[in-house]
């Protein structure tokens, strides 16, 4: 099957290609190294996901991620995997509500964590977001204990807002690196 549309662009040495398969949407990333791309789940890939272990530590800040498919499903959230070298190591998650955008979850596997696969799926997953017409503003949440969660919207262009949200820090994206 041949892609309906494609669009690839190139920002600040981040590379981005985006096809579409009529219903389907495939996103490419590639900036030196780490090369990956979010994949959208369906019935052949989902299983893959729940294989994704994240550390114990990182455990008591999330859902797991059977929660969270279940979550996509029931609550119209999107949730994608991450590929790299040819599989699925990790998931990001994200709602839009009346023009907010709310990244939910961030999981990488725990033997690639480290690597950058992170930091360049939610660059991906931002990217996308921005070229959304529905999408005026990206924000997210963690909680304060959640160090690398801090450290990782910190380094990618989000900064913190004074209302927090129940237990968590919430962190708007400010940052385009379009």
């Amino acid at each position: 099957m041949w892609p309906t549309r494609w669009i690839t662009r190139q920002t600040k040495g981040y590379h981005l290609l985006h096809l579409n398969f009529g219903n389907k949407n495939v996103y490419f990333s590639h900036m030196n190294l780490p090369f990956c791309r979010l994949v959208p789940l369906d019935r052949y890939n989902w299983e893959q996901v729940l294989e994704v272990k994240i550390t114990p530590e990182q455990e008591r800040f999330t859902p797991s991620i059977l929660y969270s498919l279940a979550q996509a499903r029931f609550e119209n959230l999107q949730a994608f995997g991450v590929e790299y070298a040819d599989q699925i190591v990790g998931m990001v998650m994200y709602g839009e509500f009346s023009g907010l955008c709310w990244i939910s979850r961030v999981f990488i596997d725990h033997e690639f964590q480290r690597k950058g696969i992170g930091s360049k799926a939610v660059k991906l997953l931002v990217e996308q977001l921005q070229g959304s017409i529905r999408c005026k503003e990206i924000r997210s949440s963690y909680d304060p204990l959640n160090l690398a969660a801090a450290g990782l919207y910190k380094s990618l262009g989000f900064q913190e807002m004074e209302n927090g949200l129940e237990d968590e820090v919430v962190v708007k994206y400010v940052k385009s690196f379009v």
